[in-house]
């Protein structure tokens, strides 16, 4: 039994799902359009997926790439309402969290257990097999009809958030400061409740997957905007900078930072790590604010592979 996490379920899936001799059966409730790229599924394979008309208008099951699916000879069945995240290899159970989606692979922080025991894939069979109805499989027909669904699509006007949280080579502005824990004043708690939803829609339309808040003394959080870069100091750690959503005071002398933290590459790192150069900035217990070519030391830092 191995649990993959992170970034690393789909590495160690998605060749097993390629090389399987016999057939394989994967129940996962959204299939995103690289779905077949990251669940290679062959001829005589099952899928299960949510491909209700709520699912495909929300843009979470692809019609594009269960299209690919059935031309390649894969049985498709849709139930409506699964949750379930769960790939069946003749003599192999991968179980979890991930949807099939570059989603998934590439911007998610996923975890899968992978197993080989007999008496867990016999009950994965049953579960499988309970969910594949006839009257319940996807031809054609089906597809041609859930095509002409409307997919909602990130409304004109929207924030121009980038459609991951990696960090970029280098960003147009950047922020170094040290973060002070503490307790949270009672008016950024309310603060928090009353917009977190909000923020969190407002992020997910443009692919955010992750969404931090910290509270910040206002002076200085007036200073953020949207789209700049943040990065924290805290108990002598540098941590990868995330990218400002949106800054809300919530009381005279604090606001809530909203954050969209990196998916990818280091989450921090230790100050003694750091180059020669970097370490006068590190040092300082002011906020210290980089501009473009200035910013690339630090975010070349925390690149992803």
């Amino acid at each position: 039994m191995k649990l993959h996490s992170f970034g690393s379920p789909w590495k160690a899936m998605t060749p097993r799902v390629a090389a399987a001799k016999g057939r394989v059966i994967a129940a996962v409730a959204y299939v995103g359009s690289g779905g077949p790229e990251v669940l290679p599924l062959k001829r005589g394979d099952g899928l299960i997926c949510d491909a209700s008309t709520a699912a495909v208008a929300a843009g979470s099951t692809s019609v594009a790439a269960l299209r690919q699916y059935l031309q390649a000879g894969v049985e498709i069945y849709s139930h409506p309402g699964l949750h379930a995240k769960v790939v069946l290899l003749p003599r192999r159970l991968f179980i979890g969290s991930a949807n099939a989606s570059s989603n998934s692979r590439d911007v998610l922080d996923e975890a899968m257990l992978e197993t080989t025991d007999p008496a867990g894939l016999a009950q994965a069979q049953a579960f499988m097999y309970e969910l594949m109805q006839p009257y319940d499989q996807l031809g054609e027909a089906e597809l041609a009809d859930l095509s002409k669904i409307k997919v909602f699509k990130r409304p004109q006007g929207a924030p121009p958030l980038a459609p991951s949280t990696a960090v970029p080579p280098q960003v147009h502005r950047l922020w170094l400061g040290v973060a002070h824990f503490q307790n949270w004043t009672k008016s950024s708690d309310a603060v928090y409740a009353k917009e977190r939803r909000r923020v969190g829609r407002q992020a997910r339309r443009s692919g955010r997957v992750f969404i931090e808040a910290v509270e910040w003394i206002g002076d200085e959080a007036s200073r953020f905007r949207p789209d700049d870069w943040l990065v924290q100091i805290i108990n002598g750690r540098m941590y990868a900078p995330a990218r400002v959503v949106k800054v809300s005071p919530s009381t005279n002398k604090y606001s809530l930072v909203w954050l969209a933290a990196p998916s990818t590459g280091p989450k921090s790192l230790r100050l003694s790590s750091l180059p020669p150069a970097l370490q006068p900035l590190v040092k300082s217990r002011d906020l210290v604010e980089l501009k473009g070519a200035r910013t690339r030391a630090i975010c070349t830092l925390f690149q992803g592979d």
